[in-house]
């Protein structure tokens, strides 16, 4: 019935009508009903921020036996952002926002989803390609060479042969460069395959991946507390540089009016992105300050190379 039901989801389109995945129709449809019901009271509210992490990381252990490419997540995370701006933007701005916060919010936002655009792009770039000049240059394998390096399980005998030979492509790959099973390629200084964004992070768009969550974090800090001290009754902390800093008080109104309800939930669930970026932030200061990737600290080679220092002027500054 699902088949059938997804094979008749199509739209018009020049040339014929498209078919639409339930990938991209689940989320675009469950995650704002989610924040529907979330703003009918307080207890629906905490039933939904705990059903929507335990169903999210059910949907990934399930998928990823089935399907390991799904564009499920990264399709959650886009709807998450649309709906978070749509729902700020269309109540925020008329309590009584300054325009000079609206447009620091926005620009936030736009050098995020550019850090993160370039990920995407740059993802091809972290793969190994066997180029031609590369293959006459290399040296000639032997009959015996080759029964070392392909077992009988299909898998290279890495160790005994050339370190340097993914066990899963029989490629020849650069120093630091591990498999993906997502992917079907060797990615050069693997961090991990990030299913938020489907592609891998590796040399080419590491720095992308983290200057994104950092920013990606301000955003929904800076959006959050407006969106609270704007909904709920706000009291001042101080100020930095002249600006004065509120932080939100009493929130045990919110309910009594739906679209004030909608924009408290869409906090709730801003804090908790927040969240998850703020520990993913934290795991990879620790991966670059010890100068190892997230594949190399899994599989045990987590011997600092470098000072700290050294190690952060190398991911910052370029250098090779």
């Amino acid at each position: 019935m699902l088949l059938t039901f997804q094979d008749r989801l199509r739209i018009p389109w020049r040339g014929g009508a498209k078919q639409i995945s339930l990938e991209a129709t689940i989320p675009m449809i469950i995650l704002p009903l989610s924040l529907f019901v979330a703003s009918l009271n307080l207890y629906c509210c905490i039933v939904i921020c705990l059903t929507i992490p335990l169903c999210l990381g059910f949907s990934y252990y399930r998928l990823k036996s089935k399907s390991p490419r799904t564009k499920f997540f990264f399709l959650w995370s886009f709807w998450s952002v649309a709906y978070l701006c749509i729902l700020f933007e269309a109540t925020v701005p008329l309590m009584e926002l300054l325009p000079e916060e609206n447009a620091a919010l926005v620009l936030m936002i736009l050098l995020a989803m550019f850090c993160f655009y370039k990920v995407k792009l740059r993802a091809p770039l972290n793969h190994v390609v066997q180029s031609t000049s590369d293959e006459d240059n290399l040296p000639d394998i032997t009959e015996e060479q080759t029964t070392l390096l392909i077992n009988e399980d299909g898998e290279s005998d890495e160790s005994d042969a050339n370190p340097n030979i993914c066990s899963k492509c029989h490629k020849y790959t650069p120093p630091r460069t591990f498999h993906c099973t997502i992917c079907q390629a060797c990615i050069v200084k693997r961090d991990h395959h990030n299913i938020w964004l489907d592609a891998c992070i590796g040399e080419s768009n590491h720095r992308f991946f983290f200057f994104g969550c950092i920013i990606s974090i301000m955003a929904l800090t800076l959006g959050t507390n407006l969106s609270l001290t704007s909904i709920c009754h706000p009291f001042s902390v101080g100020r930095i540089f002249g600006i004065p800093i509120f932080l939100p008080d009493d929130c045990s109104e919110v309910f009594d009016q739906f679209d004030v309800a909608l924009c408290f939930v869409g906090s709730i669930y801003g804090i908790m992105l927040a969240i998850c970026l703020t520990m993913m932030v934290v795991q990879q200061i620790f991966f670059i300050s010890k100068g190892v990737t997230g594949t190399e600290w899994h599989r045990g080679d987590a011997t600092s190379r470098k000072s700290c220092f050294t190690n952060w002027k190398i991911f910052c500054c370029w250098l090779r």
